[in-house]
């Protein structure tokens, strides 16, 4: 939630919000201080999604990362011109994510996971 802006428009708007949000980048290939499980933690108000009331915190931390983490893996595998691919933790949000976007790109996969069911 965010409890305090440092000025402008939309960063007074999220006061009272729940978000989900990434860190900033800063000069020399550091990012803020922080990160999605401490308890404070400061960014851009650009860097923030509101969260729908209905969805869960756990819900939106992966909001942002899982999506791009998919992207990222598909994209990589594309590059490498690859026909198969196994996908470990498969029944994993980011795994069902990542099966649907390989498969929509034709590629064949191997689905690992660890319930015996």
């Amino acid at each position: 939630m965010v409890i305090q802006n440092g000025g402008g428009f939309y960063g007074w708007s999220l006061v009272g919000k729940r978000v989900a949000f990434t860190r900033m980048f800063q000069p020399g290939g550091k990012f803020t201080i922080g990160g999605t499980w401490a308890q404070y933690v400061i960014t851009s108000a650009f860097q923030c999604v509101v969260l729908d009331n209905d969805m869960s915190f756990e819900q939106g931390c992966t909001a942002i990362v899982n999506p791009l983490s998919c992207v990222g893996l598909r994209d990589t595998a594309l590059a490498l011109k690859t026909k198969g691919a196994i996908v470990t933790a498969a029944y994993s949000q980011l795994g069902r994510m990542l099966i649907q976007a390989l498969h929509e790109k034709g590629v064949n996969v191997i689905a690992v996971v660890r319930k015996q069911a």
